[in-house]
């Protein structure tokens, strides 16, 4: 089947993929093969069979999985699924026995399936091939250095419970010469996993909307960006502005 990840440019989607390989490295050793397409290569892995695409000589991401599926490997990395040709080699290669593990360019989670349905992908076999789509964002830290209490904008307040406002620790930072007057040293993900269930599977194959699908997705218990950032941003790890700025309006 597929994993997923999902996000804007710069929303640490690649640092993901990254830590996924390692964690079943740690897990499995070299007990199964794994092999990866990467545009580039961004961090060599002794164990991992990379291959880096070379459009010049027509090494595309889809002719390089082609490659690799007569390697026969257990576990395939693509760097992205950016063309038709690719998301459905990808596809065909998680129905056949393989883990594909990719990023779809999407601005919502859910919103990969209609972005793969776009590229031509028919719903019977995304709700069948794809495990679950993880979106991913990256949040600036509070400095420890120079935060200190404050209250956030009351146009943000109103979208709170009195009860999360009564226990919050709401901080933000200063300024000072750590963090160069930003007021923010570093940064943390914040994600969402959406597990294809059967009252997902079922929306994806009747093409039911983005935002439906979302919806049925946070029923079945799925934690959302903007929950795990709020609870941070609660916890005076972030701001609540870094939060909504990096969280669509649509979403929280």
């Amino acid at each position: 089947g597929l994993i997923l990840l999902t996000g804007p440019t710069g929303s640490g989607k690649t640092t993901a993929i990254y830590c996924a390989l390692h964690y079943l490295l740690s897990k499995h050793g070299t007990s199964v093969a794994i092999a990866s397409v990467e545009d580039p290569v961004e961090v060599p892995i002794p164990t991992v069979s990379q291959a880096q695409l070379n459009p010049a000589q027509d090494f595309t991401f889809a002719s390089a999985l082609r490659s690799l599926m007569r390697q026969d490997p257990q576990i395939i990395m693509v760097g992205e699924i950016r063309d038709p040709e690719t998301a459905g080699i990808a596809v065909q290669a998680g129905l056949t026995g393989h883990l594909v593990i990719s990023t779809v360019h999407s601005g919502t989670t859910a919103g990969v399936f209609a972005r793969l349905i776009n590229m031509g992908i028919e719903p019977f076999l995304l709700s069948s091939s794809i495990l679950g789509v993880m979106g991913v964002r990256l949040v600036r830290k509070n400095c420890t250095s120079c935060a200190m209490p404050y209250e956030p904008e009351a146009a943000l307040l109103r979208s709170l419970t009195a009860e999360e406002i009564e226990n919050a620790s709401f901080r933000k930072g200063s300024g000072c010469p750590e963090c160069k007057d930003s007021g923010y040293s570093g940064r943390f993900s914040i994600t969402e996993l959406l597990e294809v269930g059967e009252p997902v599977r079922d929306a994806v194959m009747e093409k039911r909307a983005t935002r439906h699908i979302q919806q049925i997705a946070a029923e079945q218990g799925m934690r959302t960006l903007w929950q795990n950032g709020l609870a941070r941003a609660l916890a005076g790890e972030t701001t609540l502005e870094e939060v909504t700025r990096k969280v669509s309006s649509d979403q929280i």
